[in-house]
C-alpha cells in the first residue's frame, strides 16, 4: 500500500491556504498528538496523521484497532468558539468523511450516530471529538478519525469482524486524507453550515430501526425518528413517549421496523 508522506497528501489537495501537516510512520494517538498541540498554540485546521497507531481511541473509552499499511488515522485541530458541541462536530465530521468517501472512491455512504460511517453494510469508519479545554472553556475541538482503507491480511480480529469492513478500493490513503481534509475546511470555514446537518440526517442509518438505547442507566428500545439541531438521536419509547439521546450509544434491535 502506498506510503503516506507530507507530500503525497498536499498534491492532493484542493485548499490554497496554508496548513500545518504532521505524519507519523506510527504514533500512540493522533488526538493526543492534536490535544498536545492545541495547548502549545497550534492554529486551526492543523492535520496530524499516521499509518498507524499503538493505542488508537474511540468513543466511550474503547480501543480502535489501528493497523499498519491498512488504515487511515487522522486528526484535525479546530478552534472554535466557546460552548461548542461535540456531538454536532462528530456529525460535521461524519459529513465530511462520507463527502470525502462518495466523492473519490465512489462508494455509497450510512452514517450510524453518532460517530461510525458505514459502507455495504459494514462499519469502515469511527470518529472520536474531544474537546481541548483553556482558561475561556472549549477553545478547540479535535476530531480524530480513523478509516479501514483496506481489509487487512488475514481479516479482521475475531471481536469486530461481523461489523468492521473497509473500502477496499483503489484511492490511496494519501488522497482520502487530503479529500477529508477539504471537507472539514470547508465545514469549518462555512461555521459548520446547516446543510451539513440535513446531509447527516439523510444518511441516518438508524431512521426508522429499532434500537436498544440507555438513558439515565437504564436500558430501553424505541424507534429512532430523527436528529435535533443539536445533534442528539430522536427515538420513540415503547410507551410512546419521545426522548433525545444526546450522549451514549444506540444499537440497531432485532425488530427492525419503520416508524409510521
Amino acid at each position: 500500500m502506498n506510503t503516506l508522506t507530507d507530500e503525497k497528501i498536499r498534491s492532493y489537495l484542493k485548499y490554497s491556504g496554508d496548513i500545518a501537516l504532521t505524519v507519523y510512520k506510527t504514533t500512540d494517538s493522533t488526538n493526543l498528538r492534536a490535544k498536545e498541540a492545541a495547548l502549545m498554540g497550534t492554529p486551526s485546521l492543523s492535520v496530524f496523521a499516521a499509518e498507524s497507531q499503538s493505542a488508537g481511541r474511540g468513543r466511550l473509552g474503547r480501543s480502535f484497532y489501528s493497523p499498519t499499511d491498512t488504515g487511515l488515522y487522522m486528526t484535525m485541530l479546530i478552534r472554535v468558539k466557546p460552548g461548542a458541541l461535540l456531538n454536532l462536530a462528530t456529525i460535521y465530521a461524519g459529513t465530511a468523511v462520507s463527502k470525502a468517501i462518495e466523492g473519490c472512491c465512489g462508494l455509497q455512504t450510512k452514517l450510524k450516530w453518532v460517530n461510525d460511517v458505514f459502507v455495504r453494510g459494514k462499519k469502515v469508519c469511527g470518529i472520536l471529538a474531544e474537546a481541548v479545554t483553556g482558561k475561556n472553556g472549549i477553545e478547540a475541538i479535535v476530531i480524530g478519525i480513523g478509516v479501514n482503507v483496506k481489509t487487512p491480511q488475514g481479516g479482521f480480529p475475531d471481536e469486530i469482524k461481523d461489523i468492521a469492513g473497509a473500502l477496499d478500493t483503489d484511492v490511496s490513503r494519501a488522497e482520502l486524507c487530503a479529500a477529508i481534509t477539504d471537507e472539514l475546511i470547508i465545514l469549518s470555514e462555512l461555521d459548520f453550515y446547516p446543510e451539513a446537518l440535513e446531509y447527516y440526517r439523510a444518511r441516518n442509518l438508524l431512521l426508522g430501526m429499532d434500537v436498544e438505547y440507555t438513558l439515565s442507566g437504564q436500558k430501553s428500545h424505541g424507534i429512532v425518528f430523527g436528529i435535533d439541531d443539536a445533534g442528539a438521536l430522536l427515538i420513540q419509547k415503547e410507551n410512546g413517549d419521545t426522548c433525545a439521546l444526546s450522549y451514549g450509544e444506540a444499537t440497531i434491535g432485532s425488530k427492525n421496523v419503520k416508524h409510521a
